[in-house]
C-alpha cells in the first residue's frame, strides 16, 4: 500500500496462479474492498466500498477520493463466476500524507580519491515533497569488473543535508550512484543513475613468483599481476640482494 497524494493510495498485489481459480478463470478478477478504521464493527458487507478489477493477471488498482488524515482498512479477495475466494489480511494504511512525487534535482557526483566520493543536490520542488521530507536515500553498487556480485549498498542522510562523501570505497572502480527523497509515507523516485570511477591507488600484491633458468650468475623469474591493480599499471619494480651465509658450526 502506497500513498501517491494526500487522498489516493496506490494498492498492489501478487495475481493468483492459475491453477488456483478452479477452472474459472476467464471470469476472474479482484475485488478490492476498504473502509475506515473504526473502533467497531462495519454495519454491513453492502456499505463497504469496493473497487473491481477483471483479468486474472491484475495486479494494482488506485483508491481515489479518500478522506484525507484518516487511517483506511484494505483488503483484496479474488472472484470468478462461482463466488468469491478468500479475503486477504486487512492492512491499514494512513491518508493524508503522500510520498514525494518528485527526486532530488542537480545531482553532482565526483571522485575525489581512490576510495571517497561526494554528492551533491538539490531537494525536490517544494509542490512534489507533498510533506516535510525526512532524508534521503542514497544507493550505490560497484560495476567493477573485478568484483564478483556487488549488492546495491544503501546510506542514508537527513533532509537538511545538501551534500555527501560516500568512504571505504574500492579503488579505482566504477559505480553507478542514484538518490531518492522520502517523507512519512515513504519513498520518492529515484534520480537516474550517474556512474563515477574512484582514483587510482597503490597496486595490491602480486602472486606466483617463479624462478627458472637459474645459473651461477643469472636467473629468470615471472610472476601474475595483482588480483586488484588499483589502477593502470605502467612498470614493475623488482629488488634484490645477496644474502651471506652465516659462518660457524652447527
Amino acid at each position: 500500500m502506497i500513498p501517491i497524494t494526500t487522498t489516493s493510495v496506490r494498492v498492489t498485489w501478487k495475481p493468483l496462479p492459475s491453477t488456483n481459480w478452479n477452472g474459472d478463470s476467464e471470469s476472474g478478477g479482484y475485488r478490492v474492498e476498504y473502509h475506515q478504521a473504526v473502533d467497531y464493527p462495519v454495519a454491513s458487507a453492502q456499505s463497504i466500498p469496493k473497487e473491481e478489477i477483471r483479468g486474472i493477471q491484475a495486479s494494482t488498482v488506485v483508491l481515489t477520493d479518500l478522506t484525507r488524515d484518516k487511517n483506511y482498512e484494505i483488503s483484496v479477495k479474488a472472484f470468478n463466476s462461482r463466488g468469491n475466494g478468500e479475503s486477504s489480511r486487512p492492512i491499514t494504511v494512513y491518508v493524508g500524507e503522500a510520498v514525494p512525487t518528485g527526486e532530488p534535482r542537480d545531482l553532482k557526483i565526483k571522485s575525489v580519491s581512490s576510495t571517497e566520493v561526494t554528492i551533491e543536490w538539490k531537494a525536490p520542488f517544494q509542490n512534489q515533497q507533498n510533506g516535510d521530507l525526512l532524508g534521503y536515500k542514497i544507493y550505490y553498487q560497484t560495476n567493477s569488473s573485478s568484483s564478483h556480485t556487488s549488492e546495491e549498498e544503501l546510506e542514508v542522510v537527513p533532509a537538511w543535508t545538501t551534500s555527501h562523501t560516500l568512504y571505504f570505497l574500492e579503488m579505482f572502480s566504477k559505480y553507478s550512484i542514484r538518490m531518492a527523497a522520502f517523507n512519512p509515507a515513504g519513498d520518492g523516485p529515484s534520480t537516474h543513475s550517474v556512474i563515477v570511477t574512484t582514483e587510482q591507488g597503490p597496486p595490491g600484491r602480486i602472486s606466483n613468483i617463479t624462478f627458472y633458468d637459474i645459473t651461477m650468475t643469472s636467473l629468470k623469474l615471472s610472476w601474475e599481476k595483482p588480483v586488484k591493480p588499483n589502477g593502470e599499471i605502467s612498470h614493475y619494480l623488482v629488488t634484490y640482494e645477496t644474502v651471506l651465509e652465516s659462518s660457524g658450526n652447527s
